[in-house]
């Protein structure tokens, strides 16, 4: 693409402006991410019971979970724990990140139309556009940052023997600042699909194209999570032991079993991404180290299933050998192999959604408008499961070895497999998509045709009868 002239009459802000619109969305996005942590958090408090630690201490978990929901770690230091029973060591750091990924979901949607609000007022060409969006990202990041260092729980604030807890400040200025940066580009650019249009004898793509292609990769994701969600659903009765397991909870009241569903709906899009990716062929894996000793499983693919038989061999083949033993899963069962429905309808609705977004007229124009949309969609891909990565990492000083744990989506598989289902499924949904759309457009114009209607000013044609001879 290549800057389009700025709109002529068009009502550009100054850079003042421009960035006291991005400060303002930022500091919404923060403020409403928060809140949702927050109501998180005393959810969980109204629903325990016996002795509790003060509110105010407790509330200061929702200010991690509204981090946790951008991918930053949270850290426990180690200190002499008294009375706790398990201590770390002196010296020892434990970081541990999760994050809970429909939350993040609302942050970078947020932090979209806080970029597309500032590429708006300050007009201009395409790439002027995605920059002004793009600064959104800055003062989200440094008020991220800052309020990390304010949200810490000191020792013994939540029970006898918590070593204190905080974000890690460095991810909380940089994983903010990422994601802002993306979500305000990505406004920033819807914003110019619809004031821009191409110069003639250019040879970029169209600005119409490139947002069908932009929605298409959209709808890919969104879809495929949603499909492979349901399928998850649609298993329960298929495992009345684990179904029975999770709905135990509200056994102990009402209370827990709310805060149980709405966690769950919290992690939702994590789920559906594990099974996204390896229902289009990705591994799923758990991968790291316990001291000088790395390992890498693949637990989820087309050929690997995980069983409670292998674990338990693994965990006595690593206590008898003090090595990394060898993993050998059974393959899926052949039901798994229906969730391969949830990618391949994915891909191809948003091959459809890409050609007619994007205006294609051919068959050829069709197919491309899809396969830029597949791109799109593997891109998509690569960030939501670097974000939807969980990962541990326990730093010890002195007395314990090094243990690291990362699990989620393998990253280089994920990105190569979303490409070939995308460029391929959305290359035939292009295709699809354009025939229709063709069929509808020849429709019309055979019922507006001189032909097919009469002319307004035509007389019918009466004749008298004639009479007998």
């Amino acid at each position: 693409m290549q800057d389009e002239p700025p709109e002529a009459g068009g009502n550009h802000a100054g850079p003042s402006r421009g960035w006291r619109t991005a400060v303002g969305w930022a500091l919404a996005t923060f403020v409403t991410v928060g809140i949702l942590g927050e109501l998180l958090t005393l959810l969980v408090y109204a629903a325990g019971s016996g002795d509790r630690p003060s509110i105010v201490n407790f509330l200061r978990l929702g200010a991690f979970l509204a981090y946790a929901f951008h991918h930053v770690g949270i850290v426990l230091e180690g200190a002499p724990a008294a009375g706790s029973g398990v201590a770390l060591t002196g010296g020892s750091e434990v970081l541990v990140v999760l994050a809970p990924m429909l939350g993040t979901l609302l942050a970078a949607w947020l932090l979209a139309r806080g970029g597309r609000t500032v590429a708006t007022s300050a007009g201009g060409g395409t790439w002027a556009r995605i920059v002004r969006g793009a600064t959104i990202g800055l003062p989200y990041a440094v008020v991220a940052g800052a309020v990390s260092w304010a949200v810490g729980i000191p020792q013994d604030a939540l029970a006898p023997g918590n070593p204190p807890i905080h974000p890690a400040h460095a991810m909380a200025f940089l994983w903010p600042l990422a994601i802002g940066v993306l979500a305000g580009a990505a406004g920033g650019f819807g914003s110019s699909a619809s004031a821009s249009t191409p110069a003639a004898g250019s040879r970029r793509i169209p600005p119409r194209l490139a947002a069908g292609a932009a929605a298409g990769g959209a709808w890919m994701l969104a879809l495929g999570l949603v499909l492979s969600f349901a399928g998850l659903v649609l298993m329960a009765p298929l495992n009345p032991d684990a179904t029975r397991a999770y709905l135990g909870v509200f056994d102990r009241g009402l209370g827990p079993g709310v805060a149980a569903v709405a966690f769950t709906v919290m992690v939702a899009p994590n789920m559906a991404l594990l099974v996204l990716s390896s229902a289009m062929g990705a591994c799923l894996t758990a991968a790291g180290a316990v001291g000088k000793t790395t390992f890498s499983y693949c637990l989820l693919s087309y050929s690997s299933f995980p069983s409670a038989e292998a674990a338990r061999g693994l965990l006595a083949a690593g206590q008898a050998t003090g090595q990394a033993p060898r993993l050998d899963l059974p393959g899926p069962p052949v039901a798994f192999f229906l969730f391969v429905l949830a990618p391949l309808a994915a891909v191809v609705v948003g091959g459809v959604v890409a050609a007619r977004r994007g205006g294609a007229t051919t068959r050829a124009g069709g197919a491309l408008a899809g396969a830029l949309a597949g791109v799109v969609f593997a891109g998509l891909v690569v960030v939501a499961a670097a974000i939807g990565t969980a990962r541990m990492d326990l730093a010890a000083r002195i007395g314990i070895p090094r243990l690291a744990v990362r699990a989620g989506p393998d990253l280089l598989q994920s990105s190569l497999f979303a490409l070939a289902w995308g460029v391929a499924g959305g290359g035939l949904g292009g295709v699809l998509g354009t025939g229709s759309l063709r069929r509808r457009r020849r429709a019309e114009h055979r019922s507006t045709t001189p032909e097919a209607r009469p002319h307004p000013r035509a007389r019918p044609d009466f004749r008298l009868p004639e009479g007998p001879a």
